[in-house]
């Protein structure tokens, strides 16, 4: 959550510290939300069902966030650039010596697709490999211009 400047200077990144989701986490788990932009904690998860029945197609992620109890789950197809993404999380995390590791940070842009549960959600793009946004998403395409 520390972070350099331009210049060098370190700096604390305010919305990694909060963590940030666009809209509220709060409004995802209503279902109110059906798309946006979440900072979680995620772990490999099998549930499948609805638009994303298909084990074979789909990877399947839960999401978590310490200051709830609700787990919302993310689904990106096999091979695609965003599960190559999230199992680099995963790998690169297990190779800093955390090979018991079982749960990893990561901003994901998300979408309900018609058809979904209220907690079942695509993952569009891998924004950042931890709480820290930066020009280039982790899944290898630009940050739209904000």
């Amino acid at each position: 959550m520390l972070t350099p400047d331009q210049t060098g200077v370190w700096r604390l990144d305010f919305d990694s510290f909060a963590g940030k989701c666009e809209p509220s986490w709060e409004s995802f788990v209503s279902g109110e939300a059906g798309e946006g932009v979440v900072r979680v904690w995620f772990s490999v998860d099998n549930y499948f069902n609805g638009p994303f029945l298909n084990e074979n197609k789909w990877r399947c992620f839960s999401m978590a966030r310490a200051d709830s109890e609700n787990l919302l789950l993310g689904y990106c197809t096999n091979d695609s650039p965003q599960a190559v993404a999230m199992e680099h999380i995963i790998q690169r995390l297990r190779m800093k010596g955390k090979a018991n590791a079982t749960s990893f940070r990561a901003i994901l842009a998300i979408a309900r697709p018609e058809g979904a549960e209220k907690r079942q959600f695509e993952i569009k793009r891998v924004l950042a490999e931890d709480w820290v946004l930066t020009d280039q998403a982790f899944d290898g395409a630009p940050q739209p211009v904000k």
